[in-house]
This record gives C-alpha cells, structure tokens and sequence, in this order.
C-alpha cells in the first residue's frame, strides 16, 4: 500500500519552510522583503522572489540552497521547524557546489532509504502518482536533476519519513 501527500500536507511543509526564510531573514536585520533584495540580490525587483519562497511558491531546491547562503544560515534550517538560529553559519562553497553537494546527499540518502525498504525504482514510480518515472527517480538518486519541494516531499511521503529526515 503507498501513501499520498495532500496538497494540505505540502502547503502545511512550503509555510514551514517560507516563515524560516522569513524570521532568518528579519534575524539577520532585513526588516523587508526589499530590503534584503536590495542588500543581497541586488536590486528591489528581486524582492517578489523572496515574496515567493517566504510564501512557499517558488521551491525549486536551488533557490532554497542560494537563500540560505545569503542569510547564513545551513540549509537544514529552512527545512526543519522549530530550529533556533544562533550566530551565522559561514559556508566555504558557491552556491552552485552547495547545491551540488546537497542534491547528492540526499539523493543518496533516499536511495538508501528506498533500498533498505527493499523498494526497486519501478515499484517506487507506481506509489508516487506525482509523474515521475524511474528514470527521474534514479537521476534524483544520483543528484543529477534540480528538485522541487513539492516532488521532495512526495519522495519522502512515499518513503515514509519526513522531509526534516534528510536534514
């Protein structure tokens, strides 16, 4: 039997990640949307994309990696609720080897946890009903494709774990 995700589920997880952005944002002295798109993005027109993350709207995993590293803050924060945000948290890599890094980690951590559940990719694309196909879900695994939280999250519903899990 496989599980399914709600939208309500998804929503619930996007506002979660949208109002860590928010208060790392505020935390780090950018009282609006625009002020940190003026500091850090470089210019005011950038501040709808922020409206967007804060707001769950825009979650391709790159993003979510770039934002955290302007604000200083590890990833694993956007993702998990109740994360105290102490002193700032200085990452060595560009975003993109960031991104890099965290596309692999995870994908191999949910090709461990697939395995460990004796799942094979062709029975973990019948239970996810969300259009992915195997071969997707093997290039997930190998960090090879840019996520969308929603298709993070329906991963993990399938999978059986939360998304904090992979954090």
């Amino acid at each position: 039997m496989t599980s399914s995700m709600t939208n309500d589920e998804f929503l619930r997880i996007a506002k979660i990640c949208g109002n860590n952005i928010k208060e790392a944002r505020i935390l780090r002295g950018y009282k609006t949307q625009k002020d940190f798109a003026l500091a850090m993005l470089g210019g005011s027109n950038y501040s709808t994309s922020i409206s967007r993350l804060e707001s769950g709207k825009n979650n391709e995993f790159k993003q979510y990696v770039k934002i955290a590293q302007l604000l200083q803050v590890p990833i694993s924060y956007i993702f998990k609720s109740n994360t105290p945000l102490d002193e700032k948290y200085i990452n060595k890599l560009s975003v993109e080897e960031q991104t890099i890094f965290e596309l692999n980690r995870i994908g191999e951590l949910l090709k461990k946890i697939r395995l460990s559940k004796h799942k094979v990719l062709a029975d973990f694309e019948k239970g996810v009903g969300i259009g992915i196909d195997s071969s997707n879900v093997s290039k997930i695994e190998r960090g090879v494709i840019n996520l969308k939280l929603y298709t993070l999250i329906a991963l993990c519903t399938e999978l059986g774990i939360q998304l904090e899990d992979l954090f």
